[in-house]
């Protein structure tokens, strides 16, 4: 069946008269990229992206850079080509651009390997804000690549993406505080920023948590919880791997939502009779009792982990309305 057989206009019909401006081409494509109000199809994105890009629009070209660089929408992934069209809105001031050139830089990907250049472009980047960069160059620094290491340096550039909410830093960060690397030890601090990575879905701060609470350091000592965190851990780390399993894709076991108090965004509840037999394997494998799941009840903090997790699954879940509230206000 044709895309006109489903309801979805061509890419020539969708901007208004008067609208046909290149950021409002691009904002079109991004809305098609992201599926933002319409279906997504990255063919017609990159239809409006190439216009936008031929029109000067710096986000256009970084956009068409990133649909390269993922393959999507494009005959085949091309790094060769997206690292072209970031390196021209890159020299255009563009902070993302900068970021993901950057990052070829430092993978040698599409280009020859160089991290003093990755460097340099995530300097310029995190110059601007980019949490990304901020994360990135923070790393540079701690491991010394690309430039001189310089652990002080690192904590203030993860503190700068932390602040921003970036996952990454905040465990890194919570890392450096536990370790005394670069700043102050602190376990409690540590713990805290731990705990802020863990409730955005970070496997490795959900697996220091299980230890923090196992060792009772920077907070109180409580073996369910240190094992209800490692575990969720392991879990959040399996499904973050890409490969399939046994032929059947990984999904967040629905019944590990229905514990954590969430549901369905359809409204309707995870019963144990919707997980498959796949699932089931899972919840075997993060070996979570009811026991252990009883912290999912009581724990705000275990329960926006699991969110994040299902999110990141690409499960449609919905927290509590009570909660959503709360979370609203905070």
């Amino acid at each position: 069946m044709g895309t006109e057989g489903i309801g979805i206009a061509r890419p020539e019909a969708i901007i208004a008269p008067g609208s046909t401006g290149a950021v409002a081409q691009n904002k079109r494509g991004e809305d098609y990229y992201y599926g933002r109000g319409v279906r997504a199809n990255p063919t017609y994105a990159v239809t409006y992206f190439r216009k936008a890009a031929d029109d000067g629009n710096v986000d256009a070209k970084f956009n068409l850079g990133i649909a390269y660089r993922d393959g999507k929408g494009v005959y085949e992934a091309d790094m060769a080509k997206a690292v072209k069209l970031c390196t021209q809105a890159a020299n255009q001031g563009h902070a993302g651009a900068q970021y993901e050139l950057g990052k070829a830089h430092h993978e040698g990907e599409g280009v020859v390997k160089d991290n003093a250049a990755a460097v340099k472009l995530w300097t310029q980047a995190a110059n601007q804000g980019h949490a990304g960069a901020q994360y990135e160059l923070g790393k540079a620094h701690h491991e010394g690549e690309g430039v001189v290491k310089d652990n002080a340096a690192a904590v203030k550039l993860w503190t700068q993406a932390a602040q921003q909410g970036h996952a990454g830093a905040q465990y890194e960060l919570g890392n450096a505080y536990y370790l005394g690397e670069g700043v102050i030890r602190s376990h409690a601090a540590a713990v805290s920023w731990w705990i802020q990575a863990a409730e955005r879905g970070n496997a490795g701060a959900m697996m220091n948590l299980g230890g923090a609470y196992e060792s009772g350091k920077g907070i109180s000592e409580d073996p369910v919880a240190a094992h209800t965190w490692e575990e969720l851990g392991k879990l959040s780390q399996y499904l973050n791997i890409p490969d399939k399993t046994d032929g059947v894709e990984k999904e967040l076991p629905l019944a590990l939502v229905k514990m954590a108090g969430l549901q369905l965004a359809d409204g309707k509840p995870a019963t144990d009779g919707e997980m498959g037999a796949h699932c089931q394997r899972l919840l075997t494998t993060a070996n979570l009792g009811r026991e252990h799941m009883r912290k999912f009840e009581t724990s705000l903090s275990i329960q926006r982990a699991v969110f994040a997790i299902a999110t990141k699954a690409g499960l449609r879940v919905e927290m509590p309305e009570a909660q959503a509230k709360a979370e609203a206000m905070a």
